[in-house]
């Protein structure tokens, strides 16, 4: 991150809002799936979704931050280096404390999806649970064994590919009636 352009560091900060906000377009369509089933459950799982979304575009945005001190880093002097190091933990410290809270909103609206579908309280089969994007990502850890270039857009994107997977397969499965 310390070699990106600082206008590359803010445009891809500014896209993890406009992501958050198209996320949650998406998750409207699970909401319209789940609504006839069991409307309160529909309600909690659509909220906890775009609210776990929220805080991504958050974490996305702060990385902003990360980027800007590794390239001052990169031009300090060495009595310098400390405070660098120290701005460092601190704007981790951050990014893991909102992955905390999208995490716990992120778990609530997949054990209320996979209630749901296991109870039949929507639209989808019960075979939909095994690509619940939370169960895909357990998957991440493969990701260091996909080879370059490849392996860096899988890696960085991993979240985002599961998420994909799930939409691709759910409105599949919707269309479908």
């Amino acid at each position: 991150m310390s070699e990106v352009s600082v206008v590359r560091l803010m445009i891809g900060g500014a896209l993890g809002p406009i992501g958050a906000i198209l996320y949650a377009v998406g998750f409207r369509h699970l909401y319209l799936a789940m609504r006839d089933g069991d409307l309160r459950l529909a309600q909690i799982a659509f909220v906890a979704f775009a609210t776990m979304m929220a805080f991504g575009g958050a974490v996305h945005s702060n990385y902003v931050t990360t980027g800007l001190v590794l390239r001052a880093r990169e031009a300090a002097q060495a009595a310098d280096l400390e405070v660098m190091e120290t701005l460092l933990e601190q704007s981790d410290g951050y990014i893991r404390f909102l992955y905390i809270i999208l995490g716990t909103f992120g778990l609530v609206a997949s054990f209320v999806f996979v209630y749901a579908v296991l109870a039949r309280r929507t639209r989808y089969p019960r075979w939909i649970v095994f690509l619940t994007p939370t169960l895909l990502t357990l998957a991440f850890p493969l990701t260091r064994f996909v080879p370059s270039p490849v392996g860096g857009i899988v890696f960085g994107g991993f979240a985002n590919i599961a998420f994909l997977i799930f939409f691709i397969v759910s409105t599949s499965v919707l269309w479908k009636g």
